[in-house]
């Protein structure tokens, strides 16, 4: 029920097909009044989501936690830490969708290639300021589907070479990375690193890269 008030309010699915396919859920998961309780809901919604008001709040906090569905104690913290401006605009963020950062797989293309793959598949590309191998991306991307994506061109995104960048394996000669499958920040890091000894037990236990 709750995620289609969601689909109804925030997203841009056609509201019958809203309807429709959480009615069917409802019948498979419970009796067969359910289906007839989400119908009347949701269409009670479509005719009257121009009249909802949102219900008192016991202070900011409380209000962005209902708005942005975020744990009050964690608004709160950021209210008494940072301020109730900064907490607003940091609850507000967190609702946003982000800009995707690709990182560019120099060992099958270079940069300037690669935005020439991205454009011409529809996406707007530009160089990224993180690293000389960053690539950002703007507007909703299905990112899996692309050809470049697919065939390693671009394989991870901005939060794996952040950790690159700020673990300097290169000054303190050498870390161990505990990651699921073969990962991201185990292959950047070797990449900038080439006299670093990074292991990961996800690739191959007690193996590091010269």
């Amino acid at each position: 029920m709750r995620l289609g008030f969601f689909e109804i309010l925030h997203t841009e699915i056609p509201p019958r097909a809203t309807v429709h396919q959480w009615v069917e859920v409802a019948k498979e998961a419970g009796p067969p009044f359910w289906g007839k309780l989400v119908n009347g809901v949701l269409r009670n919604l479509l005719r009257r989501k121009g009249d909802l008001t949102p219900p008192p709040f016991d202070g900011p906090a409380a209000a962005a936690a209902f708005r942005h569905s975020l744990p009050l104690w964690l608004l709160e913290m950021w209210s008494k830490e940072l301020g109730e401006s900064e907490m607003l605009a940091l609850a507000a963020a967190m609702d946003q969708i982000p800009r995707l950062n690709l990182r560019v797989n120099t060992l099958k293309t270079d940069r300037d290639s690669l935005l020439v793959r991205l454009e011409a598949a529809g996406a707007e590309a530009k160089p990224g300021a993180l690293s000389g191998d960053c690539v950002k991306v703007d507007g909703r991307l299905a990112l899996e589907r692309l050809p470049c994506f697919r065939r390693g061109f671009a394989p991870c995104r901005k939060a794996s070479q952040m950790a690159a960048i700020v673990l300097d394996p290169g000054r303190a000669g050498g870390f161990w990375i505990s990651a699921p499958l073969p990962a991201a920040k185990p292959a950047i890091s070797a990449k900038r690193w080439r006299t670093a000894a990074i292991s990961s037990p996800s690739i191959c236990t007690g193996i590091s890269w010269p």
